[in-house]
């Protein structure tokens, strides 16, 4: 496995509002304004100690008069960072928010995090981090620092590797690493740092070289390959060839994938790589796959080599390879996207690309445009597959609304239908095809083609007092269909009414409280019941 660190995203948000990219207000945690006595200076060590008690209410109380007590002293500042950690998501943001109040530059908060980068706990060092990582260049000398502490030295790598071109300046600092340091684990990610740095990773060639030599443990070789077909380390060439033999897939299948980046003139070794690749796509281990689907994006082979290579793989017809064929090419986020939009014009890798950009969601928002012209000219279950795709990308997917108008009024059902969820998930800028969804749920014949189109009108045009008159009382017998999901998606669209579907709450509240429905369309029920009965109240 080359890259699964996802332990330290489980902080991204709450960091992002430390630094500054937004403040939480405590009304908006759900705690409402309560006034907090300001502290003396005698209570600040008690207030600390209170941010580790057991209760969770004890923590959050403390962690708020925290900051409300205007002491920015480096151990309430540190005290609060790890209270940044707290298991209660909430307590997590009410210390966000204390920090806030004392910290006015968010620069102020990195030279402790790059100590923190040393702390036993993980989760805490995973935080710290993401500080360096957000404040860029600016991190660049805490991060050099911390390469030279033993226990500091993973994670700075991690930010380093984050951080990117910006971050040239440490690369001294990792090469004196891979040199002197017998940590395994420290090495794979130095030379991930590396790889990612830019130009200035070239400089490491000798680390890279001597990295993929026999002593050295498999990760180590893996990260070595690819540092050296990504820096073009032509001084690895022969070890390369070497490790291509090996029985570990991975080594082979990297070694062979820097050797074709290496000798891109070498048409037998990039056929070589592209088929290795594909193969990679197929296997049952899913770092393998993840890497294969790197290997061929950051390969950029001619379509002609990889296009009949892959429609060969997908004519196995077995589901299981083709669903990791599409979890593979979509797990590289908005940078494959393009290359996805441009597959759409082959007939051969058509449906899967379009299949990898609904996975994609919104990272496919880049793309909008090329799926609208795709659908300009398509039909059938193609056509079906991009309005799905247009679905998932969401709002950025408006400029589709005139094409996907005009499947409103196609033969087929499934035309019908995804053109309706998308336009439903482009929400108000899809306005122009009210007319057409009016249409749809006044005359249709199916009562879940009637409720999806009264669904994309609440989403559309919730605040058009004719448009909801319609809407509600399809969204109410769609409440009693047999069908859980077009219930549950009935009782949201209701909720997000307010007020205005007070005609709906006995129907919801029958709903609710049936126990032979889902326990996930009661749910649904209930939340759509509180929102209208608690709109109601407050006007």
């Amino acid at each position: 496995m080359l890259h699964f660190h996802s332990l330290r995203w489980l902080f991204v948000p709450v960091l992002t509002l430390t630094l500054g990219w937004a403040t939480p207000s405590l009304t908006s945690l759900g705690y409402g304004q309560q006034a907090t006595a300001p502290a003396d200076a005698a209570d600040i060590d008690s207030l600390i100690n209170k941010l580790n008690s057991d209760d969770s209410a004890t923590r959050r109380s403390a962690a708020s008069a925290l900051g409300d007590a205007g002491d920015d002293s480096p151990k309430v500042i540190e005290a609060l960072m790890k209270a940044v950690g707290d298991d209660e998501p909430r307590n997590r943001l009410i210390a966000v928010a204390a920090l806030r109040k004392l910290v006015s530059d968010p620069a102020d908060l990195v030279p402790m995090a790059s100590e923190l980068l040393a702390h036993e706990d993980q989760l805490l060092a995973s935080r710290a981090t993401e500080t360096l990582v957000l404040r860029g260049a600016k991190a660049v000398p805490f991060l050099t620092a911390a390469l030279k502490n033993e226990r500091a030295a993973y994670w700075a790598c991690i930010a380093i590797e984050e951080i990117g071109p910006d971050a040239a300046p440490t690369v001294p600092g990792l090469q004196s690493l891979l040199r002197e340091s017998n940590d395994d684990h420290l090495k794979v990610q130095a030379l991930l740092a590396i790889a990612k740095i830019g130009p200035a990773g070239k400089q490491a060639a000798p680390e890279i070289a001597a990295a993929l030599a026999d002593a050295n443990t498999e990760p180590v070789k893996i990260a070595a390959a690819f540092a050296a077909g990504t820096h073009g380390v032509t001084d690895a060439k022969a070890t390369l060839i070497t490790n291509t033999k090996s029985s570990n897939k991975m080594v082979s299948m990297v070694s062979i994938w820097a050797l074709a980046k290496l000798y891109p003139e070498n048409e037998k070794g990039r056929v070589l790589a592209v088929e290795t690749l594909i193969k990679g796509l197929t296997d049952s281990d899913p770092a393998l796959r993840l890497m294969a689907a790197k290997g061929l994006q950051l390969l950029a082979p001619d379509p002609e080599i990889v296009a009949p290579r892959l429609v060969k793989v997908l004519k196995q017809d077995d589901p299981i390879v083709a669903f990791n064929l599409v979890e593979a090419f979509a797990s590289l986020g908005e940078p494959a996207a393009a290359r996805a939009a441009d597959a759409l014009q082959s007939e051969s890798l058509r449906s899967l690309a379009a299949q990898v950009l609904s996975r994609m969601g919104p990272e496919a928002a880049s793309v909008a445009s090329q799926v609208t012209a795709a659908l300009k000219d398509s039909s059938g279950e193609f056509r079906q597959q991009l309005q799905s795709t247009l679905a998932n990308i969401g709002p950025a997917a408006a400029p589709a609304t005139p094409e996907l108008i005009r499947s409103l009024s196609d033969d087929a059902a499934d035309i019908r239908i995804s053109a309706t969820l998308a336009l439903a998930n482009i929400g108000p800028a899809a306005n122009a095809a009210k007319a057409g969804l009016l249409n749809q749920v006044q005359s249709s014949n199916s009562d879940f083609e009637s409720v999806a189109a009264a669904y994309a009108l609440v989403k559309i045009a919730a605040n058009d007092a004719d448009t909801v008159g319609v809407a509600i009382p399809v969204l109410v017998a769609g409440l009693k269909l047999d069908d859980p999901t077009v219930q549950a998606e009935a009782a949201s669209a209701l909720g997000e009414l307010g007020k205005s579907a007070a005609a709906a709450a006995e129907a919801l509240n029958q709903l609710s409280a049936d126990p032979a429905t889902a326990p996930y369309v009661r749910e649904a029920a209930a939340e759509a019941l509180a929102k209208i009965k608690g709109e109601a109240a407050s006007r």
